[in-house]
């Protein structure tokens, strides 16, 4: 696996190939072809006795590494990679939420100034509307300094490129499992593809 970095992203990358679904299929069909082989032995005593393909038994092994590295890789890769792929698409998701948050605080210190508009009003009827406007106007600017004071650059936003290599690179020995684990259902299958190759080559050549 030569320029392949065993880390959770670029395994993330297998983990939603939908070729690796072929690992289950042939964990599926090849133990049903062994056991069609079986019934028609006993069905046929007499008769040449059946046995399953050495290349056949080769490719369950197969399928079995590959069905386990894609299990194993879908329970244990961090759900902050499965849902954030790389830094960038991390750091927007960072930006969406606070994004969020900013509108809802808006929207709660409109609601709170138009009540306490209505609240001075009512207690202090002399004050002139435009007095009103100008205390509210006042605490409203206050308010925006100690939230942008309290949260300015939050430690998540700051380093989420740290926090996200750290997720990233962690279960080195999980990332490694996984890694043989696809490693030799690609050696099995690159032996399956050659012994297929040299039996066309066989059977297109004339003796």
């Amino acid at each position: 696996m030569a320029g392949f970095s065993c880390t959770w992203s670029n395994l993330s990358s297998l983990r939603t190939t939908s070729i690796l679904q072929i690992g289950y299929i042939g964990m599926a069909t090849i133990p049903t072809i062994s056991f069609g082989i079986t019934i028609l032995n006993e069905i046929f005593p007499d008769g040449e006795k059946l046995s399953l393909p050495w290349t056949l038994l080769l490719a369950f092994f197969g399928s079995l590494f590959l069905a386990l590295g894609h299990f194993l890789n879908e329970i244990l890769c961090p759900q902050l990679i499965k849902k954030n792929p790389t830094p960038e698409f991390y750091r927007s998701s960072i930006s969406e939420h606070i994004k969020d948050q900013s509108r809802m605080l808006a929207n709660e210190m409109r609601k709170e100034k138009r009540s306490l508009d209505h609240e001075l009003h009512d207690k202090f009827p002399a004050l002139s509307l435009q007095a009103v406007d100008e205390i509210t106007l006042t605490i409203s600017k206050k308010l925006k300094e100690i939230d942008e004071d309290s949260s300015e650059a939050p430690s998540a936003f700051r380093d989420y490129e740290s926090h996200w290599d750290k997720e990233d690179k962690s279960l080195p020995l999980g990332r490694r499992l996984i890694a043989t684990f696809y490693a030799i259902s690609s050696a099995i299958l690159a032996i399956l593809i050659v012994t297929y190759s040299f039996r066309v080559l066989e059977a297109s050549i004339p003796l």
